[in-house]
């Protein structure tokens, strides 16, 4: 299974060809989302135009979304305190998705956002970065 990010899913949004390229992919390995990319993409709802809305509406009721629960979330703090101790500290965000990912077996990210190459390189999470 492969987890689309949250600047992957923007990205597909607008169209981007190198998203679009990926969808195959995906939908033969099958693809996942998390409720964090949810929060992330709707906390600016108010910003989004109606069509906008109605897309990431559409593409989080087609995809399976993996929730933050206890054992996301203990997986999460671990990547925080290795990265944390190697002074490679990422964003909060991408922690929690990245224990989302190990809690239940995901074992790659399309994404554009760098972080995830450091959570790669302390997991066994295969990043695809576009």
């Amino acid at each position: 299974m492969i987890l689309m990010d949250t600047s992957y899913l923007i990205l597909l949004a607008r169209g981007s060809p190198k998203a679009e390229s990926l969808i195959d992919l995906i939908d033969n390995e099958g693809g996942v989302l998390t409720t964090i990319s949810y929060f992330e993409i709707f906390r600016s709802g108010n910003k989004m135009s109606k069509k906008e809305q109605r897309y990431f509406t559409r593409l989080f009721s087609t995809y399976p979304v993996l929730s933050l629960d206890v054992r996301a979330a203990h997986k999460a703090s671990e990547l925080w305190y290795k990265l944390e101790r190697l002074g490679r500290m990422t964003n909060v965000l991408d922690v929690l998705i990245g224990g989302i990912m190990i809690a239940n077996g995901i074992d790659k990210i399309v994404t554009s956002d760098k972080d995830f190459l450091e959570i790669g390189k302390i997991s066994e999470i295969e990043v695809i970065l576009i």
